[in-house]
């Protein structure tokens, strides 16, 4: 005597209605895919009601397109996301939204660098940084001497130094004012060319000491 397989596909004896999260076709109930939701009762696609929203991702039988947040700044999920995409060394997540609903990358641009963590950050006052995508806060290099840069120069001369007054060293983040009874000079192999074509003494470099037969005010 054959025995009734009792819940086989050919016994049903009673039907149910799709749950949201759940997409039904020829009888079957199947769960709605990775990256997409379905909140709707009696669904028949099977890509379910849509794709998962900027910001969050989803896993299978998802209800909703905000079900699960992205997690931080470093972590990104597009439209449809099945699951958080690391932001990479050199570039920053969007910034306009919250930290936690990042959706995209972009490049760290110039004068600037991304460590890593879906943040961007100023290069440090005294260097500069003059390619994109710069990664840790060293930057391209310090700035040249004669000049100074603040925080976020892509320049390596951004600013000269400003007058005789005051002298700039490679790396300065301001000028230094000229000590009472130095003055301030060029530095380096071409210090005399310097000269020449600095009239206003507005990158000076160093200071040097004031010699006998000589006094030194304001550099």
């Amino acid at each position: 005597r054959a025995v009734d397989p009792g819940n086989s596909s050919l016994t049903r004896a009673a039907e149910s209605e799709c749950e949201p999260g759940h997409y039904c076709a020829l009888g079957k109930r199947y769960r709605c895919p990775p990256g997409r939701y379905g909140a709707r009762r009696r669904e028949t696609d099977p890509l379910c009601q849509g794709e998962c929203a900027p910001g969050y991702y989803c896993q299978l039988s998802s209800i909703s397109p905000y079900s699960n947040p992205c997690g931080a700044a470093n972590r990104m999920c597009p439209m449809g996301s099945i699951v958080p995409v690391t932001v990479a060394p050199g570039y920053y997540s969007n910034e306009d939204t919250r930290e936690d609903l990042r959706s995209s990358a972009t490049i760290c641009p110039t004068g600037q660098y991304c460590p890593g963590d879906g943040r961007r950050y100023d290069c440090p006052a005294g260097r500069y940084g003059a390619e994109p995508g710069i990664t840790d806060d060293q930057c391209t290099d310090v700035c040249d001497r004669g000049h100074y840069c603040e925080a976020g120069s892509s320049d390596p001369k951004q600013y000269k130094c400003g007058s005789s007054a005051v002298y700039c060293p490679r790396g300065s983040p301001a000028p230094t004012p000229v000590t009472h009874g130095f003055y301030a000079e060029f530095s380096g192999g071409d210090a005399g060319a310097q000269k020449l074509w600095d009239r206003d003494n507005a990158t000076c470099s160093i200071e040097l000491l004031c010699e006998p037969g000589y006094y030194c005010v304001a550099g």
